[in-house]
């Protein structure tokens, strides 16, 4: 499975899923089938699970960390546009609703104890994305799960061809971050792009 040759390359930190979708902008219904096609080019739900990483501290409450969670999207965004400039691709703008979505995203997978690109609650990121009246004609979506900074996660998804791939797609032009610390479970990551 490619999920485990990532494992064995790349180790734990790259314990993550990527899903990358080219969509038109007909609607997708929640209980639509997902085509199959290849790994990491369809806008099917991405089921891998990641094993959990070593036991983070104790994470203070939630509304402790919501500056942290902003001033993470604002790094990460810094980091995600430093790559795409070594790349030659025009820089990311802050998508504000796109990162609600993500955040929201982020805490559903650590108050429904779930690591996956499809939500039990939401559906899949491209139907998430829509349900909250976000448009677009291409969507992605890079999930991690135990890095403790922005970083870490960066490092993690370069490491990574399908994530990488999403970080340095041309035809997104806006991005979302989302961040939740889940206490023993470790941070949970949510990029979500549009374009």
């Amino acid at each position: 499975m490619k999920f485990q040759y990532i494992m064995k390359k790349y180790g734990r930190t790259a314990a993550a899923c990527c899903v990358f979708a080219s969509l038109t902008l007909t609607p997708v219904p929640v209980s639509a089938a997902a085509p199959s096609a290849a790994p990491l080019q369809t806008a099917g739900p991405g089921q891998l699970t990641a094993p959990r990483q070593t036991a983070a501290p104790e994470a203070a409450p939630r509304a402790k960390t919501h500056s942290t969670a902003k001033e993470y999207a604002r790094r990460m965004l810094e980091l995600t546009n430093a790559e795409r400039e070594k790349a030659g691709v025009p820089p990311l703008k802050m998508n504000h609703s796109l990162s609600k979505v993500a955040r929201m995203k982020a805490h559903d997978m650590c108050d429904q104890n779930y690591f996956a690109h499809t939500s039990p609650a939401f559906g899949s990121p491209f139907e998430m994305i829509k349900r909250f009246g976000i448009e677009y004609r291409t969507a992605g979506e890079n999930i991690a799960k135990g890095n403790d900074t922005p970083e870490a996660v960066m490092a993690a998804w370069m490491a990574s061809e399908g994530h990488k791939r999403n970080i340095l797609n041309p035809a997104f032009t806006e991005m979302g971050l989302g961040y939740c610390n889940c206490g023993n479970g470790g941070a949970v990551w949510t990029q979500m792009f549009v374009g």
